[in-house]
């Protein structure tokens, strides 16, 4: 009996580095029933793929690690808010401890004063660095090092007020505690800036909705609404789910999920999103999807999970970041021993380098270098109709080097139009050869057989029942009428040549043609045209300037796509390709892929990366990387170009992460920094990376 899986979301507190990150992970991983972990450090959640049942061991065995967890809620209370607290209370409480240390008073009422106030400051309000520090044991982190600081800044104090001799650092403990909580507060702060556009979208989904019983309105909650019930959308209210007009028209606004910024046209029948906005007038719409099943939950979820998901430089920053504490640590005590023995320094004098070598030490910024800036670029991505899988996709965006596009539906509208019938056989006239295509592809979702159907519904001809209906992808559809074999399908090197020149001069014009047969005789050629989409030449043109070379690949006639791949100014293009002929040359080439996310979903699972279009489908948000729901093609330069703005954003912060702890360690260790200074430098390091990936946000996406 195969088992049910699920996915879990936890929030996790305790979550301060790289290292805690590497902690959780081992922790999560080693659990029977779990397949697959991914930690995120800036949003503090873990994502948990394993059999179900297992929440309370899970919650079980982080809180015994070190890391109180609880299920994903919605968050209260301002950003920071925690965090300001407590370093306020360590700012009063250090106030007094500075200044008679600072004013050089040393009577032992401000020697008891300063040891007082500091011990609040060290153990009371700084209690959490220590307790996560012993509990983790014998994993590290961040917590480790401003542990063992204050602890022995504190120790060290304690022992010179006992022997009644030298400058105390009780001022040194407690300002290592406040400064730290200060830097947390103001990353709590830009990290919670950096979730900003995707909190928006979050924000947007209806709540309730009207549904109609008869002639008596009912105010619902969404998640209450079930498949077939009618409901109604008043001029200025969202849409509720996703559902199918049934009565009016109106002009909806699409721009939260599609990025495009003029309303569209829907009327009787034409399908609508949940979440997007009715401009007009009023309609009644029989609801298609449960709220659960809507598109834009899946958006939701598709988005949060692409939140929590790591880029490989993560992982390599991850696994840097768990080691680097016990290195750290083992740079102090040299340093200790070095200033002991070689410097021959007092102990007391040794210590005080050695402190600063822990608190210079910051993996938490490293830690931070990657996720925030992908969070930044998922929250421009989605606010724009762009939805991208994972944070490794972000990053084999940046690098492509050459992009496939798809003809029908991709580079063209995909709403080709019948423009001509041709007539081989005396027997039959234009609306028979139209009406008999139309009876063999009513079963067909290809675009050309749509456009076929939709000229015969138009001209009013009756359709026929077939039978032993075959469709062969990239060949033809077979079928048998009145016991006869008809087909119709791609144009073959085996047609008479008075067929193959009518064709030839059909595809000229850039029509895509196909052919009837009826047992062996070619009974008529029907044309049909489709026009390239809006921005395809301007896409095209982009990707160029970027560096990116442009290819087309379809099934379509050599001709047909010639004429198209001119237009839009595509020089490189395989035509008359068969699906896995289309699925080798992606894999030999390792192109990246776009396409309409519906015939092409065998492509875009091959492709290194890829990109579907018309979002609004099911088996586009299951088979690509990256989902353009607005259609627009313009936007694959502009994707481009950010998605290597913001790897060049995390290779900066990694840049800064790592030269700081470079060139820091050496002057701690030689004594050049007093580990208060130090204290303060590894607090902002933190905030200057997450405040280098929110200047992301800021970026113009044009």
């Amino acid at each position: 009996m195969k088992q049910s899986h699920d996915m879990y979301v936890l929030l996790l507190e305790g979550l301060k580095c790289g290292g805690c990150v590497r902690k959780v992970e081992g922790v999560l991983e080693n659990l029977a029933g779990v397949e697959e972990v991914s930690v995120n450090l800036a949003t503090k959640e873990a994502w948990i793929q394993g059999k179900s049942g297992l929440e309370e061991e899970l919650i079980q065995r982080l809180s015994e690690a070190g890391f109180p967890a609880t299920i994903r809620r919605k968050k209260t209370g301002k950003p920071g808010h925690k965090e300001w607290k407590f370093f306020l209370l360590a700012a009063l409480l250090t106030l007094p401890v500075f200044v008679l240390s600072m004013g050089g008073w040393q009577q032992q009422w401000s020697q008891l004063v300063q040891f007082f106030a500091s011990a609040l400051v060290v153990f009371v309000v700084g209690w959490g660095f220590h307790w996560r520090t012993v509990s983790q044991f014998p994993s590290m982190n961040m917590d480790t090092l401003i542990s063992l600081g204050t602890v022995a800044a504190f120790g060290y104090s304690v022992y010179l007020l006992y022997i009644c001799s030298g400058h105390l650092y009780f001022e040194t403990a407690s300002m290592i505690i406040t400064l730290v909580l200060f830097g947390r507060f103001l990353e709590a702060r830009a990290l919670d800036k950096s979730g900003d556009a995707i909190r928006a979208l979050m924000s947007k989904r209806p709540q309730q909705a009207c549904v109609l019983e008869g002639e008596l309105e009912k105010v619902v909650p969404v998640q209450k609404v079930k498949v077939g019930d009618i409901v109604l959308i008043r001029p200025g209210e969202k849409v509720p789910l996703d559902a199918e007009i049934v009565e009016g028209s109106s002009y909806i606004d699409e721009s939260l999920l599609t990025g495009e910024s003029l309303p569209v046209f829907k009327k009787e029948g034409d399908h609508l999103i949940g979440a997007t906005l009715n401009t007009h007038g009023a309609l009644k719409a029989k609801v298609l999807k449960s709220f659960s099943e809507s598109y834009f939950s899946q958006i939701l979820d598709f988005v949060q999970k692409a939140q929590s998901s790591k880029a490989p430089v993560q992982r390599l920053a991850d696994r840097v970041a768990g080691v680097f504490v016990p290195f750290v640590i083992g740079i102090s005590i040299t340093t200790f021993l070095g200033w002991l023995w070689y410097g021959q320094a007092p102990w007391q004098e040794a210590l005080l380098p050695a402190v600063a070598v822990l608190l210079i030490s910051c993996p938490c910024a490293l830690g931070l270098a990657t996720p925030v800036a992908v969070i930044q670029a998922l929250g421009k991505f989605a606010s724009h109709g762009i939805l991208v899988r994972d944070a490794a996709s972000v990053e084999k965006l940046a690098t492509i080097s050459k992009l496939a596009l798809d003809k029908t539906g991709t580079l063209t509208e995909g709403r080709p139009e019948l423009q001509k019938v041709l007539v081989f056989s005396k027997e039959f006239d234009e609306d028979k050869v139209l009406e008999l295509a139309a009876s063999l592809e009513k079963r067909s979702e290809h675009p050309l057989g749509r456009a076929i159907c939709a000229a015969a519904q138009k001209r009013k001809l009756p359709l026929r029942e077939v039978q032993d209906f075959c469709y062969s992808p990239g060949v033809g559809i077979s079928a048998k009428l009145d016991e006869e074999e008809i087909f119709i399908g791609k144009v073959s090197s085996e047609l008479p040549n008075l067929v193959k020149d009518q064709i030839e001069r059909l595809t000229s014009q850039g029509w895509s043609v196909v052919f009837l047969k009826k047992g062996s005789e070619i009974i008529g050629v029907l044309a049909l045209g489709d026009r390239p989409r809006e921005g395809a030449r301007e896409a095209v043109e982009g990707l160029k300037r970027l560096g990116v070379a442009v290819v087309m690949l379809t099934g379509d006639s050599r001709q047909s796509a010639q004429a198209i791949a001119q237009e839009v100014g595509i020089g490189e293009v395989y035509a008359e390709l068969l699906p896995h002929q289309k699925l080798e040359i992606i894999r030999t080439h390792s192109l990246a892929m776009v396409g309409d996310g519906v015939n092409d979903a065998p492509a875009l699972a091959l492709a290194e990366v890829s990109i579907a279009m018309g979002g609004g489908t099911d088996v586009a948000l299951d088979s690509a990387n990256i989902i353009l729901s607005s259609n627009r093609l313009e936007l694959l330069p502009l994707m481009v170009r950010f998605a290597r703005l913001t790897m060049r954003t995390i290779r900066q912060n990694l840049f800064f992460a790592f030269i700081y702890n470079s060139i820091g360690i050496p002057l701690a260790a030689l004594g050049y920094l007093h580990p208060m200074l130090a204290a303060g430098a590894m607090a902002l390091s933190s905030v200057s990376v997450v405040g280098n990936s929110n200047r992301l946000s800021k970026v113009k996406f044009r």
